[in-house]
C-alpha cells in the first residue's frame, strides 16, 4: 500500500495513557503535579475590617486532607493535576454523609464522564460510562475543573493536547531504537533473488530466515545465501536518522509547549546560579500558581457552598513563588534604610540570626512632619524702587499647597517656618532623648544582672564594672546622633 500514512489523533484516553508511556512527558507532568500535591491549603475568615482570621479546624480541612478512604488529599491534588495539564479537565466526586455535605473526594478519570448539555442551565449533570453501564450523577454531586478551550465551552484543552505529534515523534522514536536492537541491530534489507520462486518456496525461505537470524539471541549468526539469493539494504541507518538531535529537540519543545525550564529539569547544560534561581522563579510563578489559583477559586465557589454553617470562609493556599537572593537583598536594604523593618527583621529576610537589642527601628532623625492640607503665608519680597522714583507695589503672597501654583520661595523665614523648625529640632531631640534612655535602661538592666550574678555566685558585691564593655554598649545611640548631626550640617 503506497502514501504516507498518517497516525491516530490522540482522544483523552490516548492522551492519559501517553504519561506512562513517554518518558520525557512522564518527567515534566510528574514533576508539575508534584509541586501542586506539597502545597499546604488554608481556610481563613473574615472579618467586618477587613483582616482574615485563620481556622485551622474545621471539616473543610479534614476533608481535602483525608480525601478517601484509599487516598490522600496529596494524592488527589496530584491526580487532579495530571487529569488537567493532560487532557484539559478533572472532575471530582463528592459523595455526601448523614448532614448532607461532602465525606469523600474521588478524583474520576476524565475520559470516563462528560458532561449533559442543557439550553436551560448549561450543564443538566454529568454521565459516567464504566464499561457498559451508565451512571447519572448531579451538579451537586460533581466539581467540574476545566482548562481553558476557546472552541468548545464543555470542553478542556490541557499542555499534552497541541504538543500531541511531539509526543508521538518521542514514543515513536523510541520505539524504532528498540527495534532496531531487538532485530541484532541491523537495518531493515531484503533477499534478493536471480529469479522467480515459487509461492511454497517464498514462505519456506522466509521461515528460515527467521528461525535463523531474527531476535536477540540469534544477533550476528552468519548467513548463507543459495540459489543466487543476495541481501541488500533497504532502510536508512541509525546514524543517518540522527535520532539524539531528534530526541534533544523533541524534549525541548515539550519543556516549551509545558513552561518548564530546563533547571527545573535537572538539565545543567548553560545553567548557573543565577538563572537557575530563575528558573525556579518561573516554574512557581507561571506553572504552579496558576494551576493553584484556578483549584482555589473553583473550590471557594462550589465547595465552600456546600457546607451551611461556612459563610464568609475561604479557601487559600500558601505562597509558592519563591523569592531570590537578590530581591530579598533589596528588600532587606531599603526596609533598613526607610524605617520599615527593624534589624533583627531584616536579619531574618536573609537567614542571619538575631543580634541583641536588634529589636528597634532606624528611622532618619532629620525628617521633618509637613501638613499637606491648607496653606501658609510668604512674606512679600524686599522692595525696590526703579527708575521712575516710584515704590513698585507688592502684596503678600500665599502659597497654597493643596492644588495651587506655588508662589517663588524666598530668602527669608516666617515665624511660621521658625516655628516648624524649632519643631522639628525639638521632635528630633525628643528622639535621641528616647534613644538614649533606652541604652540607659539597657545597660542599667546588664549591670544588674551582673550585679546579682557575681553575687549569687561569690556572696560577695563585685568591687567595679566593666566600664569599657558599658561604653561600648553607648555606641549605636551615640553613632546615630552624630550621623544625623552631620546630615542636618550637609
Amino acid at each position: 500500500m503506497g502514501g504516507w500514512q498518517t497516525p491516530p489523533e490522540r482522544d483523552q484516553r490516548g492522551l492519559l495513557s501517553a504519561y506512562g508511556e513517554i518518558y520525557s512527558l512522564f518527567g515534566i507532568a510528574l514533576r508539575i503535579a508534584t509541586a501542586v500535591g506539597e502545597v499546604k491549603w488554608r481556610l481563613y475568615k473574615g472579618s467586618e475590617r477587613g483582616e482574615r482570621n485563620q481556622i485551622t479546624d474545621h471539616p473543610i480541612l479534614r476533608l481535602l486532607d483525608y480525601a478517601n478512604e484509599f487516598q490522600t488529599g496529596q494524592e488527589i491534588a496530584e491526580l487532579t493535576c495530571l487529569h488537567r495539564i493532560l487532557a484539559g479537565r478533572a472532575y471530582w466526586y463528592l459523595p455526601k454523609n448523614g448532614l448532607g455535605v461532602p465525606a469523600e473526594i474521588w478524583a474520576i478519570p476524565p475520559h470516563l464522564i462528560q458532561p449533559v448539555k442543557s439550553q436551560k442551565d448549561f450543564i443538566a449533570g454529568y454521565l459516567a460510562t464504566v464499561g457498559t453501564e451508565k451512571i447519572p450523577f448531579s451538579t451537586s454531586e460533581i466539581i467540574w475543573f476545566p482548562m481553558p478551550d476557546p472552541l468548545n465551552p464543555y470542553g478542556g484543552i490541557g499542555y499534552a493536547q497541541p504538543a500531541s505529534i511531539e509526543l508521538d515523534s518521542e514514543l515513536y522514536a523510541s520505539q524504532w531504537n528498540r527495534n532496531f536492537f531487538y532485530n541484532s541491530a541491523r537495518p531493515d534489507g531484503a533477499l534478493v533473488s536471480e529469479r522467480n520462486l515459487s509461492e511454497e518456496q517464498f514462505k519456506s525461505l522466509q521461515e528460515q530466515w527467521g528461525e535463523s537470524h531474527r531476535g536477540l539471541s540469534k544477533a550476528h549468526k552468519i548467513a548463507l545465501l543459495e540459489g543466487g539469493l543476495k541481501y541488500q539494504q533497504i532502510q536508512i541507518s541509525q546514524k543517518d536518522m540522527d535520532f539524539r538531535e531528534l530526541r534533544r529537540q523533541t524534549r525541548e519543545n515539550l519543556m516549551f509547549t509545558f513552561g518548564i525550564p530546563l533547571s527545573v529539569m535537572g538539565v545543567t547544560e548553560n545553567v548557573n546560579r543565577a538563572n537557575a534561581e530563575a528558573g525556579e522563579y518561573t516554574f512557581a510563578r507561571w506553572i504552579v500558581k496558576p494551576e493553584l489559583t484556578r483549584v482555589k477559586n473553583k473550590l471557594n465557589e462550589k465547595l465552600v457552598s456546600m457546607f451551611p454553617l461556612a459563610q464568609g470562609v475561604e479557601i487559600d493556599f500558601d505562597e509558592v513563588v519563591p523569592e531570590t537572593a537578590e530581591q530579598k537583598r533589596i528588600t532587606s536594604e531599603t526596609g533598613i534604610k526607610n524605617g520599615t523593618l527593624t534589624i533583627n527583621e531584616s536579619r531574618k529576610l536573609l537567614g542571619f540570626d538575631p543580634v541583641p537589642n536588634g529589636d528597634v527601628l532606624l528611622v532618619p532623625l532629620n525628617l521633618i512632619p509637613t501638613p499637606i492640607k491648607g496653606g501658609f503665608t510668604l512674606p512679600a519680597p524686599k522692595e525696590e524702587i526703579p527708575q521712575g522714583g516710584q515704590k513698585a507695589s507688592h502684596q503678600p503672597h500665599k502659597l497654597e499647597i493643596a492644588g495651587s501654583t506655588p508662589a517663588p520661595a524666598t530668602r527669608s523665614l516666617t515665624n511660621e517656618h521658625k516655628h516648624a523648625h524649632w519643631e522639628a529640632y525639638a521632635q528630633k531631640t525628643a528622639r535621641q532623648e528616647i534613644m538614649f534612655k533606652r541604652n540607659f535602661e539597657s545597660i542599667f538592666d546588664g549591670q544588674k544582672r551582673d550585679v546579682v550574678e557575681h553575687y549569687n555566685q561569690t556572696g560577695k558585691l563585685p568591687d567595679n564594672l566593666n566600664d569599657e564593655a558599658t561604653a561600648k554598649r553607648f555606641e549605636p545611640a551615640i553613632e546615630l546622633v552624630f550621623h544625623s548631626a552631620f546630615e542636618d550640617a550637609v
